[in-house]
């Protein structure tokens, strides 16, 4: 577990081995853009899109969406669901592996109002980056994971499946329960 302060904008590692003066960099200088960024003070938080469309950003990093672009997916019980946590970021993976992309991909993960950004490796290690304190945590920190398995579990922490009960529709359940999955590179 390495601790960073600063909040996880986009910064990706790009065939380098993670350190924590590495992550560190990484962390500071994506605070360092979203500071230049424009805001709507109507708004805590800039989407995924205007960041991402920022002329800002590109001074910093050069990441593009795969062309497939947006990926949606619906928490689940089911850890085999087609739509899941695991079947987006296997299907991320898959692009490592098939030599379509660098050694490593960021994943931006968002289900409002939850930001995480995950680094994929091709062959490990997993690496999430997370902004916000969470239990036994008391500030932003990124989580190294050996494994994918390890990785979707501390997910599952973060974006924890919403059971609303026998008389919410179960199209209503979906949406409560959807996210948006980012594979940049």
């Amino acid at each position: 577990m390495y601790r960073i302060n600063g909040c996880c904008t986009l910064s990706v590692v790009t065939g380098k081995d993670p350190s924590t003066e590495l992550l560190q960099t990484m962390i500071h200088q994506g605070v360092a853009a979203y500071h230049k960024l424009p805001t709507n003070n109507n708004v805590e938080h800039l989407s995924a899109e205007e960041v991402l469309q920022s002329n800002v950003i590109e001074e910093f990093i050069s990441l593009s969406l795969l062309p497939a672009g947006v990926r949606q997916g619906v928490l689940s019980g089911n850890s085999n669901h087609p739509l899941g946590l695991r079947a987006l970021l296997e299907a991320c993976h898959s692009c490592l592996n098939d030599n379509t992309c660098n050694d490593w991909m960021a994943v931006l993960i968002t289900k409002p109002p939850e930001t995480i950004l995950v680094l994929l490796s091709r062959t490990g290690p997993y690496i999430l980056l997370d902004s916000h304190p969470r239990p036994g945590l008391e500030e932003s920190h990124a989580r190294i994971h050996g494994t994918l398995d390890d990785l979707i579990q501390s997910l599952q922490e973060i974006f924890p499946l919403a059971e609303l009960g026998p008389d919410v529709p179960e199209m209503m359940t979906m949406m409560y329960n959807s996210f948006d999955v980012y594979p940049l590179v």
